[in-house]
């Protein structure tokens, strides 16, 4: 059966995480001083490696030949974790596994010895999704859980768990990995996959990722099986997405400056032929914000190539800043004003045709 390339490529020790090394520095650290603790909290969006940490960790406390707080990844019991087919390694996915019976039942089983290896880890994946029943019967063993045991929690939402439950773990907030982490990690696995695909292409999808690798290995993916026999270049990225091409923004961002309503209206039907407008107004708010850092800076923090960041900045020198702030205001106003009306194309529309008779 086909692997997907985010399970392919996940990261398989604390060395080859991205985005994430201070904590695995801190994790690794533990194993190698005997410091692991009973129960972890692993908090963080999508795709930032709360699972992938769960597992390094799971087979670096079991493998006999771990070495500085890594797993070996050859041995039996690595392989065994790394195949899913480990007794010891308890998996759940609390939106699958609410009720408190179950629960108890998970709670029961905790007292057994591992078959092989130091630890049982039970790994709760979106453990906020539990019943308040769920997480009171979980309570006292994960304060006080057998010596043999480790809990893992994940989490996409941590507002939802009890602090009763917060309290008796050690948090760690994954943060979004920067898109030019992404891009990096990007560049080398499409290398050895054989995908060509140019510079420019890797950084939109890493932008477009929002922090996510796996939504970036997802991306890369679906590029690379869409356009196998051609080089892989940031337009065609933006097709395949239903994206629209940055050319679109410089001209639509000088026509709103300019008060070109007519200007405006063409260039918003030819923006929307078959694409998201959701999409492209989320597109339009961040193209706004980088005009604006590209004249307040000479070392902007924008993730594009040198030739659209000296386009940036010409736009700048044209365009007022509080004339841009405006702009980013009532798009993202009418970004939230969507979601409550049918008529987007309208909506956006008249938005462009406000800002443009505006004195």
């Amino acid at each position: 059966m086909y692997t997907a390339l985010y399970r392919k490529m996940r990261s398989r020790s604390f060395a080859d995480l991205v985005g994430q090394e201070a904590i695995a520095r801190t994790i690794k650290n533990q194993v190698v001083t005997g410091r692991v603790v009973h129960a972890y909290l692993f908090c963080g969006i999508r795709g930032t490696g709360k699972t992938t940490i769960a597992r390094i960790l799971a087979r670096a406390v079991n493998c006999p030949n771990a070495q500085e707080g890594e797993p070996c990844n050859v041995c039996d019991i690595c392989k065994d974790i790394i195949n899913e087919r480990s007794m010891n390694i308890i998996e759940i996915n609390a939106a699958d596994f609410t009720g408190v019976d179950n629960v108890r039942s998970m709670i029961e089983e905790c007292i057994y010895q591992p078959t092989a290896g130091n630890f049982k880890v039970y790994i709760i994946d979106e453990v906020h999704m539990f019943s308040n029943s769920s997480f009171n019967a979980l309570l006292k063993t994960l304060e006080e859980p057998p010596a043999h045991v480790i809990f893992i929690l994940a989490t996409t939402d941590p507002q939802k768990i009890p602090e009763t439950i917060l309290s008796r773990c050690q948090r760690f907030d994954l943060s979004r990995i920067s898109a030019s982490d992404i891009t990096q990690h990007l560049k080398k696995i499409s290398e050895q996959m054989n995908i060509a695909i140019d510079d420019d292409a890797l950084m939109y999808i890493a932008v477009s990722s929002d922090g996510s690798m796996r939504d970036a290995l997802n991306l890369l993916e679906q590029s690379g099986a869409y356009y196998f026999d051609v080089l892989i270049t940031e337009g065609r990225v933006r097709h395949l997405l239903g994206a629209v091409d940055t050319a679109i923004f410089f001209e639509l961002t000088e026509s709103l400056y300019k008060k070109d309503a007519a200007k405006c209206m063409d260039i918003i039907s030819k923006a929307q032929e078959g694409r998201d407008i959701q999409r492209l107004i989320s597109e339009l708010i961040r193209f706004f914000r980088d005009v604006l850092v590209a004249g307040l800076t000479d070392d902007p923090p924008i993730e594009a190539s040198a030739e659209n960041i000296a386009k940036l900045r010409e736009l700048a020198l044209k365009i007022p800043a509080n004339q841009l702030v405006s702009y980013i205001k009532v798009f993202s106003e009418l970004s939230g004003k969507l979601k409550h009306f049918p008529h987007e194309r309208l909506m956006l529309e008249v938005a462009c045709i406000s800002l443009t008779a505006n004195e």
